[in-house]
C-alpha cells in the first residue's frame, strides 16, 4: 500500500495517490501538495525501487525508504485500525 500510493504521486496520479488512504487524511490531500511532492520525487530522477526499513505493527506504524537514481526519500506510513493509510509522510533520507 505504501509503495502503491509512493508510485502514483511519482506519476501524479491523485485518484491512485487517494485510494489507500482513510477520509480524513484523503480530505489533505491537493493536487498541488501532490505535484509538490511529485517534483521533489522528480528532481531525484528514475523511480528504482522501495524497502521496508522498520515496522511496529502494534502501533500501525511502517518505515520505508524510496529509492531514485541521485537519492532516498524516507517514507513513513500509519496505517488505522481498517488498515487504511492515515498518515503519510515523505522526507529526506538520512544514512
Amino acid at each position: 500500500l505504501a509503495e502503491q500510493t509512493t508510485r502514483a504521486v511519482y506519476a501524479v496520479d491523485i485518484d491512485a495517490t487517494e485510494a489507500g488512504m482513510d477520509d480524513d487524511l484523503r480530505k489533505q490531500v491537493t493536487r498541488a501538495s501532490v505535484g509538490d511532492l511529485s517534483d521533489k520525487m522528480h528532481a531525484l530522477g528514475a523511480y528504482q525501487g522501495f524497502k521496508q526499513t522498520s515496522a511496529e505493527p502494534a502501533e500501525g506504524r511502517y518505515a520505508f525508504e524510496a529509492s531514485f537514481e541521485r537519492g532516498i526519500l524516507a517514507v513513513d506510513v500509519r496505517l488505522d485500525s481498517t488498515g487504511k493509510i492515515g498518515a503519510y509522510r515523505v522526507s529526506p533520507a538520512t544514512r
